[in-house]
């Protein structure tokens, strides 16, 4: 059995307006890949964008934490050289308070009758105007007896200077001359 099918013949118009649904079609399709690779090339960009964000940002918190630690590094340096001041200064004290505590001890010993007896009489020694006589307050003050003039005082103040300490006791000032 042998079956023989004809091709059939479709009038003009209708095949124009086939290959023209089937062009639309086409063109249908070429549009909905094109916006199918825009929304694609738009998502790849939003992803690249946010990989780009992310890695900035993880940059940026690298850099914040290693100007922390170098913060606190400087904190802990400073700390140091703090306690160190301290510590120094404060030895510095001590030994300044110890050795003015020996000082007191040592010039408690030393605060005897003798010492100061001593003290005075280096005093005394050391004065460049030492006077003698019998009328010694009365050259100062008019206490009724003869004042002595000027000049005597001078030359007393003069012999007193150039004279050794063991000859100043036989030195007397003679006022009875004046008057």
């Amino acid at each position: 059995m042998a079956v023989r099918v004809t091709k059939p013949k479709i009038p003009e118009t209708i095949r124009k307006n086939y290959e023209l649904m089937e062009g639309e079609k086409t063109k249908l399709l070429i549009s909905e890949q094109k916006q199918k690779v825009v929304a694609k090339d738009a998502e790849t960009e939003r992803k690249r964008a946010i990989i780009e964000a992310e890695k900035v940002a993880q940059v940026a918190k690298i850099q914040y934490e290693q100007k922390i630690m170098e913060k606190e590094s400087q904190k802990k340096i400073s700390d140091l050289e703090n306690d160190m001041h301290f510590l120094r200064e404060k030895k510095r004290a001590d030994a300044d308070f110890y050795s003015r505590q020996k000082q007191a001890e040592s010039n408690k010993l030393l605060l005897t009758k003798e010492f100061l007896e001593l003290k005075k009489y280096e005093a005394i020694s050391s004065n460049n105007k030492v006077y003698f006589g019998n009328s010694i307050p009365g050259m100062f003050f008019d206490s009724g007896q003869p004042a002595i003039g000027r000049d005597k005082v001078s030359e007393a103040a003069t012999a007193a200077q150039l004279l050794h300490p063991s000859e100043l006791d036989k030195v007397t000032i003679d006022s009875s001359k004046d008057s």
